[in-house]
């Protein structure tokens, strides 16, 4: 039979115990990748909320520590300075003891020994979340360079998220929409960039400083310069929420709706807090060089790729800015696929498609820009359950998209999973075509209406879930092989 809702579906979890995927045996490389960036992601974003709660006491603390002390030091230096004959005999500090002068010059060394305490401490804390931050960096990157592996971790965030009735939707999505964001950005970014030339000052620098023998996507500077912080800044982009100024806006619930003052303010807020978090939490880490030029080209780099994250998250809603619709367009879409709405129906996955195309009718976007999304990612998301009639079989079976970038928006390239209405699945792909997909109504033969009706009496909805058999009826390292055949169907 088809593999549906009566198929074995993953356990519910409870949302106290959502703290990491559980990975089948036999998961692959790309899944096993996932699920430790997730893990890591969940550290920094949680850790996020201890810096949000104390960061303004600490600085705070470390201003009047140094206020102080600048104050005691110069008083010292006075004092020391009169007793050396450098200061006239009518100067205040001679009329202070020598007992008080010690006691001024053993709070000088405590003062300096709490600043260097306190600082030390600030730092190693920029220095893990950096850690964090830069293993998820690292990881996303390796993946994101290449079009297969890229393709394959897009596919595994959406085939890995949370059935719509798991009581874990909400609270799983709302980690899983940066990562897809920061992949699904960075994966456009590349696949338009080949054909524009960025006005961007800093993009420009970095572009025309490449090598034009080699491809970008081989050298280090295209990555580390441009990609890296471009990914950074999509993951960042919203940790600003979890700051208390946010969470009193959310209530107590971080997932209900808001009306459209408390919607704005949020959004203010959230950028406002992320903005000071890749200031203040982050920074530029502390590295020891032998030589001082060392340490100032790096201070410069790592001054120049923080810059340009905050520049992103700061321009992002501005309708002038260049690369404004390069991360709106991939964040509307990801709305749709990775809800945190209470109420979500897995067939309104299918309007995020449909939302492009018509904000490309109202002129809301960079149309171009929007027309290559489209074509990126076609009308069916990446993990996306298709029903089609099968010639081969003369019945409706089911695929699963699989690839980005199909020949033409509306057929699909996916795998098949049943034959037979029977659990089949091979390393090769198809392409289906719009007059067998279920989704499109067509002008039916009598023998493909037969097979039609029959499975319309069953099955209420033209498109399927496929996060229900993900890695428990198809094994995710078999679905992401690949022999190279594709046939047309």
């Amino acid at each position: 039979m088809l593999l549906d809702s009566a198929s074995p579906k993953k356990n519910n979890i409870k949302p106290w115990q959502d703290t990491k995927v559980e990975l089948a045996p036999q998961s692959s490389h790309i899944s096993r990748q996932f699920s430790d960036i997730l893990a890591t992601y969940k550290k920094l974003t949680d850790e996020s909320v201890d810096f949000f709660s104390g960061y303004k006491s600490d600085y705070q603390q470390l201003n009047d520590i140094n206020r102080t002390l600048r104050q005691n030091q110069l008083l010292l230096n006075q004092i020391k300075a009169q007793h050396k004959g450098k200061l006239r005999a009518a100067a205040s500090p001679s009329k202070i003891p020598v007992k008080s002068v010690a006691r001024l010059e053993q709070q000088v060394l405590d003062l300096k020994k709490q600043y260097r305490n306190l600082n030390q401490r600030l730092n190693q804390a920029k220095q893990q979340r950096w850690y964090m931050l830069d293993k998820i960096v690292r990881k996303m990157l390796t993946l994101l360079i290449s079009n297969k592996s890229a393709t394959q971790l897009l596919g595994t965030i959406l085939l890995s998220a949370p059935l719509p009735e798991e009581k874990v939707r909400c609270s799983r999505n709302e980690r899983y929409k940066p990562l897809y964001i920061a992949a699904l950005v960075t994966t456009f970014f590349q696949h338009i960039q080949a054909d524009y030339t960025f006005e961007d000052d800093y993009i420009r620098e970095v572009m025309d400083a490449l090598d034009a023998d080699i491809p970008k996507e081989e050298q280090s500077d295209y990555k580390e310069d441009i990609l890296a912080p471009l990914i950074s800044a999509m993951l960042l982009q919203t940790i600003g929420s979890y700051a208390p100024e946010a969470e009193n806006i959310f209530r107590g619930d971080r997932f209900r709706a808001l009306n459209k003052e408390e919607r704005k303010l949020l959004n203010k807020i959230t950028k406002q807090k992320s903005l000071e978090y890749i200031q203040l939490a982050l920074g530029v880490p502390e590295q020891k060089f032998v030589s001082r030029q060392e340490s100032e080209l790096y201070q410069f780099q790592q001054t120049k790729r923080l810059q340009f994250m905050q520049s992103l998250i700061l321009h992002r809603d501005k309708s002038d800015y260049e690369l404004r619709d390069l991360m709106q367009i991939p964040m509307v879409y990801t709305s749709y696929l990775l809800s945190t709405k209470p109420e979500f129906e897995y067939d309104t996955t299918i309007k995020a498609y449909q939302t492009i195309e018509m904000a490309i009718t109202r002129k809301l976007y960079f149309s171009d820009y929007a027309k290559r999304f489209l074509n990126l990612v076609g009308r069916f998301p990446l993990g996306c359950g298709i029903y089609f009639y099968s010639e081969d079989t003369n019945t409706v079976e089911k695929a699963i998209v699989c690839s980005l970038q199909p020949e033409h928006a509306d057929e699909p390239v996916c795998k098949q999973i049943t034959r037979y209405q029977m659990q089949s699945l091979s390393h090769s792909e198809i392409v289906v075509s719009r007059k067998n997909n279920v989704f499109f109504p067509t002008q039916s033969t009598k023998q493909t209406g037969r097979a039609l009706q029959a499975f319309l009496k069953t099955h209420k909805t033209p498109i399927w879930n496929a996060n229900e058999v993900w890695d428990v009826q198809v094994p995710s390292s078999r679905f992401w092989s690949k022999d190279g055949q594709c046939r047309y169907v």
